[in-house]
């Protein structure tokens, strides 16, 4: 990242100007501020560019700034604020540490105060507060020592004096980050606070021990001389400028001059110093540090400050000043005094001469009397101005400090003179007990005031049932009984004070709360439910009132309002639940009259009567449950009195509809037929003694019982009979055709006539015992003419069985005629279970009929497919040489005629005869029917079809039917006949046969293939000749439809092959062969002279028939 880019990102959120700033060791220091808070100045350390691109450089800075910002911090130094970090890697791409600045002004620029004066105009800052300041500022330069950041040189740019209440605070502004020493720079540094040594060799080289103990002493002289002592180390210049600071500081020459004129400083300061109140011993510590000759100084800082503390008596912890400084009047050490009491004039003088080489001189005696009495009086005036202060203090933590007491004690406090002389030190002694007694009374007197107020809550609330047992009350009271402990602290006191009342209140207050928002919702409840009129209801206003109390807020007299508008409202509802309870009984007493009159006398009446008069008047108490209790009687006595009114108009109500119901009963009696029985006459006639009151319904309930009883059972009795008439019809008509057939239907006249009888309407018992008697004769019709259909089926299919041809010849499970002889001679069935044997019997006969039926249909279907197939094979093998071939003929002649037998057997032997066919043409197809076994030359079996031989060109056919000879199976050889065969062949012949070998001697080997090639038709024939002496078989060259049909599948690598076949002007004196291109052997041959030597030409052998007559 590079330097403005991290600047950019800084800018993100800090606002500040990036073309101001310092340079101070290895960092560009910009002042700024926090954009989100901008009443946080910061100082903004950022690494110079040449620091990023140094590693080693960029790593040590990051590790200070990781130092500083997690290390111990005093109050002397700047607070870490942030630290950006870019990159995880210490700052690889950018970093920059961010302080917060305790103050804005500088060391000799402290901004007005209120008055409008300046420190170096006047104001009078005490010795001891400057001392103290210093002292604690030591605070800060040994943290840096421990954090190894160390400050080259002390002065004005990089430390700050600041305001702090009546005194300063002297703060390190700018900390020092070196980084790598070479590169780390110092450019704001005060020659004034440089070692002489260092003045006059330059300050390049970095500062050592001595110099910066010289710079850090010369700064503190300067400090604890105090503005007074300061003008008189200077004389002033010309103002040339209108700032208020002394015009000498704006003038760097002036400092520098200054410092080259004399070697060490000047000893005015230290004289200044002395006389406002500095030690003679820390006098000659500063001497020794401020020693013109480096060795004479302390060598470290850390020896330095650790003398320093010694002398002044303090701990290496900052000692924080009592005394005044807890009035704000100063703090720090008083002057100290040697061990052996105050220096003579000769121990000064010494101690400077060691010191300083210059020439002091002190009245001793008169400045110690001065210096004794004053240190008394002030520290009398600190210690009772500090327990004022302490009062104080306690007491503006405290509510008394919101009072108009508080107010007065405050302005007189305020009233009191400066102690800067001894008359104002000895108004403090004397006006300082006079506040703190004042304050103290006052303070007093308002815990008394809380004590009250508390007590009469803890009485008021004692009076609210509601807060018995309360912790807050328990806790008040224990509160109250220790309010009068004068030893305890008086914010403790009030503290428990005031945390007992709130609690009290708070705590009575939500019971009275509770107790209202319980009272509001009773209302809202009760209004839901009660019977008063809107105008006699007088609660309205008094929960109106209760609402606006309990809304009050918290405090103590909103607790007085919300009382009394509970009771107010607590008694209003109680008159109108008392009004409301006793309307709601007399209501109940009236409707009971009511039912008397209209229903007649009844003991319940005067029980609910007794019930209603022990009904209370009012609730118990004024809560939901005893509301709800009070209601719910009252509900459950008007429901008893309407449950009571309502069963006697139910009983009435019942026994008309008991009367209705028995009026419909008769009415279906008379409709079905049975109104005329006996005992329903009998039933019908007791309706007329029965009375119509609500006492009589269990008797009209008893007869409508007995009628509805007897209305079931004729019902069901004459539902039976029609049901077993409507039955017999029914069957009957679906059985009536079967009956009339076979003579069974006029037994079943009697129950006919009895079922239409039913049918016409004229249903009576007597019909429907003779349906019921009607209905098994007909079962048993039925079954009889279910036989007789039987057997005459049985006959009828075995009937028509014998006469289907061939149908006794298919085999089964039993012999058909005497099957149904069986049948013919069984008796007609009288029971179900006989006439379901006789089904079974005839069944199995019918399937026995039928499965032989379907094996002839299957068996001649099959002959037929199998005949199909053997005319197919016959046919294709016509087409073949197999038709010829001995095996096909020997095979024919033994296959036996398929008709001559039965069907089944005729069609195994047909199955068996085609695939004896199929395998010879398999055997045919696949060559396994020739031998082509040949010593010397290999052949093999070529199959030749017509349909092969018919693709061939015309070329190959001059003559129609040609090539039909040609089909079969041939033996041909596998390749043409090789130059090594035919020189093997030539190594067997005499020298007789000279003429045959010359021609051997001229052959040659084609370039591809081992093919014997330039050969001639005289060669050809002569190497045939001799295969065939040898091995006894007819030897020839393969014709050239062959060849063309085998170079189609293989071609031949001579390229062209000399055939057997004659071509052009043939003749035994001058033979011509055909030649087939064996790449292009669909095209059309070549006519090769036989008797010349041809280049380039193969030929094949075949042997077998197809050499017959060559």
């Amino acid at each position: 990242m590079t330097h403005h880019a991290l600047l950019d990102r800084i800018e993100q959120h800090y606002r500040f100007d990036r073309n101001t700033f310092e340079t101070y060791g290895s960092s560009n220091v910009h002042r700024g501020v926090d954009k989100n808070n901008e009443r946080h100045e910061v100082t903004i350390y950022v690494p110079e560019p040449e620091v990023m691109k140094d590693a080693k450089a960029r790593s040590e800075l990051f590790e200070q700034f990781q130092r500083y910002n997690s290390s111990h911090h005093p109050a002397t130094l700047p607070v870490p604020y942030d630290i950006v970090e870019i990159a995880p890697k210490k700052g690889k791409d950018g970093m920059a540490l961010v302080l917060k600045r305790a103050t804005v002004g500088g060391f000799f620029g402290i901004e007005r105060d209120g008055g409008g004066r300046s420190w170096f105009e006047g104001t009078n800052i005490p010795y001891a507060q400057r001392q103290g300041a210093a002292v604690a500022f030591l605070d800060g330069v040994n943290a840096l020592e421990n954090m190894d950041l160390r400050l080259p040189e002390f002065g004005v740019s990089t430390t700050q004096v600041v305001p702090d209440g009546n005194g300063v605070k002297l703060l390190i502004d700018l900390v020092y980050f070196p980084g790598t020493s070479p590169l780390g720079r110092n450019t704001p540094h005060e020659p004034a606070f440089t070692a002489p040594e260092r003045v006059a060799n330059g300050s390049a080289q970095p500062a050592s021990g001595p110099d910066r103990v010289y710079s850090l002493a010369a700064l503190l002289i300067y400090f604890l001389a105090g503005p007074v002592g300061f003008a008189k180390v200077f004389s002033a210049p010309e103002v040339t400028t209108k700032d208020d600071v002394l015009p000498m500081l704006q003038n760097i020459d002036f400092w520098v001059n200054r410092a080259e004129r004399k070697v060490g400083i000047d000893d005015t300061a230290l004289r200044a110093a002395t006389d406002n109140e500095m030690s003679l011993d820390l006098a000659a510590l500063f001497a020794r540090a401020t020693s013109p000759v480096p060795d004479d100084r302390f060598g470290t800082v850390d020896l330095f400050i650790s003398a320093l503390r010694n002398t002044l008596n303090v701990s290496t912890a900052p000692v924080v000043g009592t005394g005044l400084g807890v009035a704000g009047m100063g703090t720090g050490m008083p002057p100290k005094k040697s061990k052996f009491g105050m220096l003579t004039a000769a121990a000064i003088g010494s101690v400077l001469l060691v010191g300083t080489g210059g020439l002091w001189y002190v009245d001793k005696l008169e400045k110690d009397r001065i210096a004794a009495e004053r240190a008394a009086a002030m520290n009398e005036a600190a210690e009772v101005c500090g327990q004022m202060a302490a009062t104080f203090e306690t007491l503006g933590e405290t509510g008394f400090a919101t009072t108009a007491d508080w107010d007065a004690l405050v302005a007189d406090r305020a009233a009191l003179p400066p102690p800067d002389t001894t008359d104002n030190i000895r108004a403090a002694v004397r006006d300082c007990p006079q506040i703190n007694a004042r304050a103290t009374a006052l303070a007093g007197d308002y815990l008394a005031g809380l004590q009250t107020a508390l007590e009469d809550e803890i009485a008021f609330a004692a009076e609210n049932p509601a807060m018995a047992g309360a912790p807050a009350l328990n806790d008040a009271r224990a509160v109250a009984e220790r309010g009068d402990a004068a030893d305890l602290p008086i914010a403790e006191r009030e503290a428990g004070i005031i945390t007992a009342t709130d609690a009290l209140v708070a705590a009575h207050m939500a019971a009275l709360q509770d107790r209202a928002t319980a009272l509001a919702a009773l209302r809202d409840e009760v209004a839901g439910i009660w019977s008063l009129p809107a105008d006699a209801n007088d609660t309205g206003p008094a929960f109106d009132a209760l609402g606006a109390a309990a809304a009050q807020d918290t405090s103590a007299p909103a607790l007085r309002t919300l009382s009394e508008a509970q009771a107010a409202g607590e008694s209003a509802l109680m008159s109108g639940l008392t009004r409301d309870l006793g309307a709601q009984r007399q209501d109940l007493l009236d409707e009971i009259a009511d039912l008397r009159a209209s229903l007649g006398e009844s003991a319940q009446w005067s029980a609910l009567e007794a019930d209603i008069a022990d009904l209370p008047n009012q609730p118990r108490a004024l809560t939901s449950e005893a509301v709800q209790a009070v209601y719910a009687a009252v509900a459950q006595l008007q429901g008893a009195v309407g449950e009571a009114g309502g069963q006697g108009a139910q009983a009435l109500s019942e026994i008309a509809e008991l009367r209705d119901t028995i009026a419909t009963l008769a009415d279906g009696a008379g409709q079905a037929g049975y109104d005329d029985v006996d005992e329903w006459q009998t039933a019908a006639a007791a309706m007329s003694e029965l009375p119509v009151n609500p006492d009589a319904l269990p008797r009209w309930a008893d007869l409508t019982t007995q009628l509805s009883t007897l209305d079931a059972e004729l019902a069901a009795e004459w539902q039976a009979g029609r049901a077993q008439c409507d039955s017999f019809a029914a069957e009957y008509a679906e059985q009536a055709a079967l009956l009339t057939t076979w003579d069974e239907a006029q037994a079943l006249d009697t129950a006919r006539t009895a079922a239409a009888q039913v049918t016409d309407g004229e249903a009576d018992r007597e019909a429907f015992a003779a349906c019921a008697a009607g209905l098994p004769q007909l079962t048993a019709a039925t079954i009889r003419a279910q036989g007789k259909s039987v057997l005459n089926d049985a006959a009828e299919a075995y009937a028509a069985a014998e006469e289907v041809a061939g149908l006794t010849e298919i085999p089964g499970n039993f012999d058909l005629a005497e099957r149904a002889a069986e049948l013919a001679a069984t008796a007609v069935p009288e029971t179900a279970d006989a006439l379901a044997d006789l089904r079974d019997r005839a069944a199995d006969l019918t399937a026995e009929i039928a499965a032989r039926t379907t094996a002839l249909e299957r068996a001649q279907a099959q002959r037929q497919r199998l005949a199909s197939e053997y005319e197919v094979l016959t046919a294709g093998i016509a087409e073949t040489g197999l038709g010829t071939h001995p095996a096909y003929v020997e095979a024919v002649a033994g296959f036996g005629d398929p008709d001559a037998v039965d069907i089944l057997s005729g069609n195994s032997m047909l199955a068996e005869q085609n695939a004896t066919l199929r395998k010879l043409v398999s055997d045919f197809d696949a060559g396994a029917l020739l031998n082509c076994t040949f010593e010397g030359y290999d052949m093999a079996a070529l199959v030749v079809r017509s349909e092969d031989l018919a693709a061939l060109p015309a070329a190959y056919a001059p003559q129609e039917g040609s090539l039909d000879a040609l089909a079969g199976q041939h033996c041909v050889g596998m390749a043409p006949v090789t130059l090594a065969e035919v020189q093997a062949w030539g190594d067997g012949l005499q020298p007789n046969q000279a003429a045959v070998l010359t021609e051997i001697a001229a052959t040659t080997q084609a370039e591809t293939s081992e093919t014997a090639t330039n050969i001639s038709g005289f060669l050809a024939l002569s190497y045939a000749r001799h295969l065939s002496e040898q091995s006894g078989e007819a030897v020839c060259l393969v014709p050239a439809p062959l060849v063309a049909l085998i170079s189609q599948a293989d071609p031949a690598s001579a390229g062209v092959e000399m055939t057997g076949t004659a071509c052009g002007e043939s003749s035994v004196a001058r033979p011509f062969y055909a030649g087939v291109d064996t790449a292009a052997p669909l095209e059309a041959p070549t006519c090769l002279d036989g008797q010349s030597r041809l280049s380039e030409v193969g030929f094949r052998l075949a042997f077998g028939a197809i050499c017959a007559g060559e």
